[in-house]
C-alpha cells in the first residue's frame, strides 16, 4: 500500500502553486497601480471644475494657485480657506488644437468679418496628475 507521494506529484503540486501565487502577485500590482490613477484623477477633479469656470488667458504657461484663478470672481475672507487656495499650484498651458471657419458677414460697406470657433485645449497640472479640458472660443 501507498503512504506518500511521489515526486512528480511533488513537483506538479509546487508548479501549481507557484503558477497561482504569481497570478496572485500581478494583480495585486496591477490593482495598486489602478488604485494610484483613480487618487490621482479624484485629486485633480474638482480643480478642474474650479478652472473651467475661471480660466484666464493671462494665466497660458505659468505656474498659478487656485486663489488667482478664484480671486477675481470671489472675495474670500477666511484665512484658512484663502491659505489652502494659496497651497494648491496647478500649471496652467492652453493652446489652440483647430479652427472653424462659417464664412464671412458683410459688417459695413467694404468691410467683412469671418465667424469662426477655435478648438481650446488646457494642460492642468497638479503635482504628479494631469488633466486637459477641451472647449470652443468664438473668435
Amino acid at each position: 500500500m501507498r503512504r506518500a507521494f511521489s515526486l512528480i506529484e511533488v513537483v506538479i503540486a509546487t508548479v501549481i502553486l507557484s503558477v497561482v501565487g504569481l497570478a496572485l502577485l500581478q494583480m495585486g500590482t496591477k490593482n495598486q497601480k489602478i488604485n494610484a490613477y483613480i487618487d490621482k484623477k479624484n485629486t485633480i477633479a474638482p480643480l478642474v471644475s474650479i478652472i473651467s469656470f475661471h480660466h484666464d488667458k493671462k494665466f497660458n504657461n505659468l505656474e498659478k494657485t487656485l486663489y488667482d484663478f478664484l480671486k477675481s470672481s470671489y472675495v474670500i475672507d477666511n484665512p484658512e480657506i484663502k491659505a489652502m487656495l494659496e497651497n494648491q499650484r496647478i500649471l496652467y498651458n492652453e493652446s489652440k488644437i483647430a479652427s472653424i471657419d462659417f464664412g464671412e458677414n458683410n459688417v459695413s460697406e467694404g468691410e467683412t468679418e469671418t465667424k469662426r470657433f477655435e478648438i481650446m485645449r488646457s494642460t492642468i497640472r497638479y503635482k504628479d496628475a494631469t488633466s486637459f479640458l477641451y472647449f470652443l472660443e468664438y473668435r
